[in-house]
């Protein structure tokens, strides 16, 4: 099949004339291609065969148009469609199913708003690819056709221009993306399906308004989602979702450098898991996955701010799982807030955390409150290297469900004076796999347990040059707990083994051989219960004491 030349068949190219009837005569030959010049249709048509552009050829598209191209589209990276009002193009997607904003006018200089472009390419195409460059936007880019993708090229992001693809919004309150559609879906499986944004940079040119609580990406009523290879600067929250099912972020990051502006108290919030809302599952989102995400807080006035957490559950919650998360200069580096309240069960259930990384945060690297009775909540391996004025490493707080920390290291070397880990008015919070700490004491004990029940706690703590309390102390309401710490360090390194405060413990077991004498005040502080030091195998009141005390 011959490929035709549009001119040859009278088409004119000015801009102002019609050359509708050459574009059908050239298509009725076989593959079309349009040559430098302006073509304008004035009335909808078809192409049955293949179109090629060339360099500087493109279609005027008037309001009400409507072109349609059922063989394949080929062009380069240039402006080939200019469309008005509700002129568009329709593509045979099994022919043409990528292609560039750029076809519709888009420039990535930042020389123009490349908003209407962008999502003249999403609703033409299922993937569109973004250039190394500085595409603008006046608003929010919406991505809410299903089985879109959305590509950039490079790294997450560079100094340097036009090496990596960054999306700039011209806004300082509008989500720079939107990651599903306008309103809810009446059901779970009418949700918009297999949405993709990839390799891209996000930010703003001006500092966030608080009180507009912009995101960079907000997902929403999502299946089978994926974001990847996204970094997100300067937004109040860098990524929230809510209502998604199935979705995967992987290697995404949130960053905050600017401090907000506008009415307010300024927070910031890397990541967040919205459990508000229902969407037919136990949870306001179900089967949300994080892999290898980070978050940092370069703003020191936020860092000792209640409001900046790097990752942030909050409300009901299914299936969620958070892989090699890591934070820097956070007041809170992770924090589930659950849904403890009479008549809600299953609504805080299989919250994995796998090996996180909290660096340098100020109040608590990982702290977890209100967890459902039904709810189940697993930290495995984590690391903890808090700033000196933080308050805890690891906190579980007025949670009655399964909350269980197995393993990890917690280095306190450069904050001395933070605890390690405290546990109160939670019963079956676990400590499992003797988790090491090191360097840890001066003015708490490396475990704090208070008003808890139901838990084993180990721990094995090492303080070669500091002193600190108890390595594990008990107080207030505690019952049926098997605690069983181990030790090592300098002589003297701590002031007691086990410390029970009070007599309001029933039903414990005491481990103590584990501890090592010779790092106590006293050889007989393995075990001390209301002021007096226990020293032999047997029952003190209904507790138990066991091992060897030598």
């Amino acid at each position: 099949m011959m490929t035709s030349f549009v001119q040859s068949h009278g088409a004119i190219g000015n801009g102002v004339a019609n050359d509708r009837a050459a574009m059908l005569a050239a298509d009725a030959q076989g593959a079309t291609l349009i040559t430098q010049g302006s073509f304008r249709i004035s009335a909808s048509m078809t192409f049955a065969n293949d179109v090629e552009f060339a360099l500087g050829g493109k279609l005027i598209i008037p309001d009400g148009v409507t072109i349609t191209f059922n063989g394949q589209v080929r062009a380069g990276v240039s402006h080939i469609f200019q469309c008005s009002g509700t002129g568009r193009v329709v593509f045979n997607r099994t022919k043409t199913w990528q292609g560039f904003p750029e076809w519709w006018g888009a420039k990535a200089d930042l020389s123009v708003d490349c908003l209407p472009m962008i999502h003249a390419a999403r609703d033409a195409l299922l993937h569109v690819q973004l250039q190394a460059g500085d595409y603008r936007t006046s608003g929010t880019i919406k991505w809410t056709a299903e089985h879109r993708r959305l590509q950039g090229v490079g790294e997450k992001f560079s100094d340097t221009d036009a090496e990596v693809t960054r999306i700039v919004c011209d806004s300082a309150t509008a989500d720079i993306i939107q990651f599903g559609p306008d309103t809810q879906p009446p059901n779970i499986n009418a949700h918009v399906k297999n949405l993709v944004v990839r390799d891209v940079y996000l930010g703003r040119f001006m500092p966030p308004a608080i009180a507009s609580g912009c995101r960079g990406i907000n997902a929403r009523w999502t299946l089978y989602g994926l974001i990847e290879g996204v970094k997100v600067n300067d937004c109040m929250v860098g990524f929230r979702e809510n209502g998604t099912v199935h979705l995967k972020k992987k290697d995404c990051e949130a960053v905050r450098a600017t401090a907000g502006t506008g009415a307010g108290v300024d927070y910031f919030v890397g990541h967040w898991a919205d459990g508000s809302g229902t969407i037919g599952t136990p949870g306001g989102n179900a089967s949300l996955y994080h892999f290898e995400c980070a978050a940092n807080c370069n703003i020191t006035a936020l860092q000792q701010a209640a409001g900046s957490i790097g990752f942030k559950a909050t409300g009901a919650f299914t299936d969620l799982f958070y892989r090699n998360p890591e934070t820097t200069h956070f007041y809170l580096g992770q924090a589930i807030y659950g849904t403890d309240a009479a008549g809600l069960s299953f609504s805080n259930v299989n919250c994995i955390i796998e090996h996180p990384i909290h660096d340098q945060f100020h109040h608590a690297g990982i702290y977890i409150t209100d967890v459902a009775e039904a709810g189940s909540v697993e930290i495995q391996t984590p690391y903890f290297g808090p700033a000196n004025d933080a308050r805890a490493a690891y906190w579980v707080n007025s949670s009655r469900g399964a909350v269980t920390v197995r393993g990890g290291q917690f280095v306190m070397g450069a904050a001395p004076a933070v605890q390690p880990i405290i546990i109160s008015a939670s019963p079956k919070a676990n400590v499992l796999g003797f988790p090491a700490v090191i360097e840890a004491g001066n003015r708490f004990p490396i475990v704090g347990v208070s008003d808890s029940a139901n838990a084993i706690i180990t721990v094995d703590a090492s303080n070669p040059s500091v002193s600190a309390g108890a390595v594990v102390q008990l107080s207030g309401s505690c019952t049926a707990i098997i605690v069983e710490p181990k030790c090592s360090g300098k002589r003297g390194a701590f002031e007691y083994g086990i410390q029970v405060l009070g007599a309001a413990d029933s039903r414990c077991e005491y481990r103590v051989t584990g501890i090592d004498s010779a790092t106590l005040v006293a050889a007989n502080r393995k075990l001390n219960r209301n002021g007096k030091a226990v020293t032999a195998v047997g029952y003190y009141a209904t507790n138990y004491a066991t091992g060897v005390f030598t």
